[in-house]
């Protein structure tokens, strides 16, 4: 039992209750919530539970947030770098080459449209 009646998690002591909710509060905080897609409720049930970030990690989340703010151009590979590399840690699943395959032509709008990045199953047939 804490000393305001609620028990701690797992029933262990010294350790706090983990409140679920905060944690999703947290990563929505370090990002721009520009659509339902990443309200509360939608995240909660997208990624039941989410880790606690690291001080030294959301600091360096920002600094690469910035820099993208900064200089969208020249900033954008180095901001999906981090974000999916370092911070989700989809280090060999994130590709920048070999994507002309996935290029897409549309030709009644005159334009080709054809991913910066992606995400691949590394076990995949094809995926190197």
């Amino acid at each position: 039992m804490t000393r305001s009646g609620g028990t701690r998690a797992g029933g262990r002591r010294g350790r706090p209750m983990i409140d679920s909710a905060r944690l999703h509060r947290d990563w929505l905080a370090m990002v721009e919530v520009t659509g339902p897609f990443l309200s509360l409720p939608v995240l909660r049930r997208t990624w039941p539970a989410l880790a606690a970030v690291e001080p030294e990690e959301r600091d360096a989340l920002r600094r690469a947030h910035g820099d993208w703010r900064a200089d969208p151009a020249a900033g954008q590979r180095g901001w999906v770098e981090h974000l999916l590399r370092d911070l989700l840690d989809w280090r060999d699943q994130l590709r920048f080459d070999g994507l002309d395959a996935l290029a897409v032509a549309v030709p009644e709008h005159d334009e080709t449209i054809a991913p910066s990045f992606a995400l691949v199953d590394p076990d995949a047939d094809g995926a190197e």
